[in-house]
């Protein structure tokens, strides 16, 4: 007897089987975005475990996909795993101050001047861009088992100049560093806050 797997049925879009069929699928997609989402939270604690170098390109290569004003992909990723590096953005970054040295990868949000030509948008428009980095790789990171947290870009006046020196990529002439995404394997001994959340974002 020939297995059918509803394809092969005459009209079969318009049955209220088929119907039902795709309804459940698309639903399955949407929950399982929604829970990676909801799992989704700050941490700034992490294991010593290493992340496999495949597992991070593919999260680095994910970003390839996010969205862009302009398509002009204006913020490109600078990515260190070096123990020192992580132990001077420890000093330099203000809100990293006593854990991103913990992180065994940190991912470096780093915006090119050059890319943001309009008046007035070189002062915000980096930032939109890398906000949407954060979120393709902290929910990626999520999916794959890993903790993350982001870092503002916040670093004092005396250090701008010796971050740049240290981290700004070659052959750029300037940098806008748009902050930093942390990321490891979940600590054996990791705190969980309960998620502060609003009733709603709609006002």
């Amino acid at each position: 007897m020939k297995n059918s797997t509803g394809a092969d049925i005459k009209n079969v879009e318009d049955t209220e089987y088929q119907k039902r069929y795709l309804r459940h699928q698309q639903f399955g997609k949407k929950d399982q975005l929604l829970a990676i989402m909801k799992e989704r939270h700050s941490q700034r604690q992490f294991d010593t475990k290493e992340i496999p170098q495949e597992m991070l390109d593919e999260i680095l290569d994910s970003c390839r996909y996010a969205m862009s004003s302009c398509d002009r992909f204006g913020v490109r990723l600078v990515v260190t795993e070096d123990r020192d590096d992580k132990a001077i953005l420890n000093g330099l970054l203000v809100g990293s101050v006593g854990w991103i040295y913990r992180a065994k990868v940190v991912i470096l949000l780093m915006a090119d001047p050059r890319a943001y030509q309009a008046e007035g948008e070189v002062a915000f428009m980096p930032y939109l861009d890398a906000g949407v980095l954060v979120e393709h790789i902290s929910l990626l990171a999520t999916a794959m088992g890993l903790r993350s947290a982001y870092s503002n870009p916040n670093i004092r006046p005396n250090n701008i100049e010796h971050f740049k020196k240290l981290f700004k990529p070659e052959g750029w002439d300037d940098v806008i560093f748009c902050g930093a995404v942390a990321l490891g394997y979940p600590h054996p001994d990791e705190i969980h806050h309960k998620r502060n959340l609003i009733d709603s974002v709609v006002l």
